[in-house]
């Protein structure tokens, strides 16, 4: 109940747009949104804990070139890395971030997420928190609200 927040907060970031929010601090306090997902399964057991990635990192299929003829496809300075159509999305770490609820001896609550948050995969939930990185490159967000985008 209490870290379900009312309204969705101002201003959510993306995961890919964070390294600039954060801009070399180590820990911000920062609205961030995400889909949860973004691995197999995103949920920690018997933890108020779960994945969430940036929608714009959501894994593609490669797409046949062929078979995907779009405009500008054949543009001389059309490049399929970049091509929102051709690219085949790969997974940055940058791309994923770990939500943890704690409680106020800062261990991570001890319930399924899905049961004391109501959260589904694939929902787009915007989360307010602490953010930091690790040492691989993962986002870590200590949250305190989270907003269920409907």
């Amino acid at each position: 109940g209490k870290y379900l927040l009312p309204d969705e907060p101002a201003d959510p970031q993306g995961l890919l747009e964070l390294a600039e929010a954060m801009k070399g601090q180590e820990e911000k306090p920062l609205v961030v949104i995400g889909m949860i997902g973004g691995v197999a399964d995103p949920w920690t057991k018997n933890k108020t804990s779960f994945i969430i990635t940036d929608p714009a990192a959501v894994e593609e299929e490669p797409v046949d070139a062929k078979a995907h003829a779009h405009k500008g496809h054949d543009a001389k300075d059309h490049d399929p890395a970049t091509c929102p159509f051709c690219s085949k999305k790969i997974k940055e770490p940058e791309a994923l971030a770990l939500i943890e609820f704690r409680g106020m001896d800062g261990k991570v609550l001890p319930y399924d997420a899905q049961q004391l948050l109501g959260v589904q995969k694939q929902q787009l939930v915007v989360v307010k928190g602490k953010v930091r990185q690790d040492a691989s490159g993962y986002w870590l967000i200590a949250a305190d609200g989270i907003y269920v985008r409907r």
